[in-house]
């Protein structure tokens, strides 16, 4: 008997999931792996955070919380943004407020456009809730950033949801304001809604990353505290957009999840005016990806782009072998562990992220570029 829905069957394994199996594996048998997989920083959390979690603990505040979020942290986060708390929703972690949003917009057949290469759960989500992904190629010798007209060609009567994320993961990317306001006037002339995951907002080495929230009517941003504050474990983000939209997201979460974390809602209000931590964080990323992009820019057998913000490389390779081959054989021979790029679309890059510290981070892109002159 076949105990797997159809809707489970269709979608495929998250290939990091494997990677990190395979560490742990070797991990275990003595040998000493350097993990560029993981889409984490090594950066502590902010002490100011642990004292809101302390003192709401002592307090008392263990308890369900509205469905939508405390009103104190929304009321915060709306202020950030010019919005009022009613158009803010607290989510327990990213995926959880995105695949909220992908239940209470996308049906059987409804179509969902997103530039690819692209976060794995994009296309996940849009199988999962019945719909059909339509990917816009996002080439290395643009900058992984695709055209306007790209996605003009590609919305169609059927198009739902169009999902960007800048600064981008897995490439680095981050989108130029023209793209971002020309995707939100499209959104209101053809009826379709705009999601735009500023999770790495923080990570912006560029100067010109531009939020979506406020180009039109059809937008909903995605935000959080994990990438920033070094809170991945806390689970905690969260969505902003026009009142119809939210409720009808808080529909769907309040099923889906009940509430955030009310211990992590509580603390998320002593961390928001922690800027200098913000900035040190986002100035060590740089360093880290310039250091990487400087060892590895003459390396034969890759292209690399030097990413714009976020912290991810994603270069393109060009042995004979697929990209779970070529991560296994790295492991193998070099005991650096990366992702394979086939999981974002893109069948002939790997993912190298910048989540140890920096002295490690130099030890693996070495091993890399070695790889590479080897083979």
């Amino acid at each position: 008997m076949l105990i797997e829905s159809k809707r489970s069957f269709a979608i495929k394994p998250i290939p990091a999931i494997e990677i990190k199996r395979k560490c742990a594996e070797l991990i275990s048998q003595g040998e000493r792996i350097i993990d560029l997989s993981i889409g984490d920083t090594d950066f502590a959390a902010p002490p100011s955070f642990l004292s809101g979690l302390t003192d709401a603990f002592e307090k008392g505040l263990t308890h369900y919380t509205a469905s939508q979020g405390i009103p104190e942290l929304r009321d915060r986060i709306g202020k950030n943004y010019g919005v009022t708390k009613e158009e803010v929703l607290i989510s327990a972690g990213g995926k959880e407020g995105i695949f909220s949003l992908f239940l209470s917009l996308v049906g059987e057949g409804d179509e969902v456009l997103f530039p690819e290469p692209a976060w794995p759960p994009v296309r996940a989500y849009t199988q999962l809730c019945g719909g059909r992904p339509i990917a816009v190629k996002a080439k290395i010798g643009n900058e992984f950033i695709p055209t306007l007209q790209e996605f003009r060609e590609k919305v169609s009567p059927r198009t739902k949801l169009v999902v960007i994320n800048s600064p981008n993961n897995p490439t680095g990317a981050v989108y130029p304001t023209g793209l971002v306001r020309g995707l939100a006037e499209m959104a209101d002339e053809l009826g379709f809604i705009l999601l735009s995951d500023e999770i790495y907002s923080n990570y912006d080495y560029s100067g010109d990353f531009a939020t979506a929230l406020g180009c039109g009517e059809n937008v909903v941003v995605l935000d959080g505290f994990s990438k920033t504050f070094g809170l991945t474990g806390i689970r905690l983000c969260y969505l902003v957009g026009n009142n119809k939209l939210i409720r009808m997201v808080n529909k769907i979460h309040g099923y889906n999840m009940g509430n955030a974390p009310s211990l992590s809602q509580h603390a998320a209000i002593s961390i928001m005016d922690e800027r200098d931590y913000m900035m040190g964080n986002r100035d060590e990323m740089r360093d880290r990806i310039e250091m990487a992009h400087d060892i590895l820019k003459d390396t034969p057998g890759i292209s690399i782009y030097m990413p714009k913000g976020a912290f991810y490389m994603l270069p393109e390779y060009h042995v004979n072998l697929n990209s779970v081959e070529l991560a296994n054989d790295m492991l193998r021979k070099k005991k650096v562990a990366v992702v394979p790029g086939i999981g974002f679309g893109a069948g002939r890059s790997f993912r190298i992220a910048f989540s140890q510290p920096k002295s490690i981070i130099k030890e693996g892109i070495i091993k890399i570029r070695e790889y590479f002159r080897e083979a």
